[in-house]
């Protein structure tokens, strides 16, 4: 996850951003939002998973546990809406943002938006 942030923040220093039109950058805060929300649900998923190693499976901790993955799905799902949503917002302003700009603030969602599912805790075989 600290790469998928690491290339956000550096995809940031490349293009100054500068006289957005404020949907496009409420629309960034948004998505930030709801992207760190979704990391930190992430987060407390994992930790849970923890405990139910600590305490030898117990049936209700299991069921606590499986109470947090629809939200997370939820969360993920919400994300995908707003990386959607902005870049509608973004093409709609391709006159004033310019060619470049479009193409800059795309790859921004895309970093952005990418953060909580790098979060995701992979299966290993």
């Amino acid at each position: 996850m600290a790469d998928f942030a690491q290339a956000s923040a550096y995809w940031m220093t490349l293009r100054p951003c500068k006289d957005l039109p404020d949907e496009i950058k409420e629309g960034f805060l948004e998505l930030m939002a709801t992207s760190l929300k979704t990391a930190r649900m992430y987060d407390q998923l994992v930790g849970e998973l923890y405990k139910l190693l600590a305490t030898s499976f117990s049936k209700e901790e299991i069921k606590e546990t499986m109470q947090i993955v629809p939200e997370v799905e939820k969360l993920e799902h919400d994300v995908d809406v707003l990386e959607t949503a902005l870049l509608k917002k973004i093409f709609e302003y391709e006159d004033a943002i310019g060619g470049a700009g479009v193409c800059h603030l795309m790859g921004l969602v895309e970093r952005v938006g990418a953060l909580p599912t790098s979060a995701q805790v992979q299966p290993t075989a």
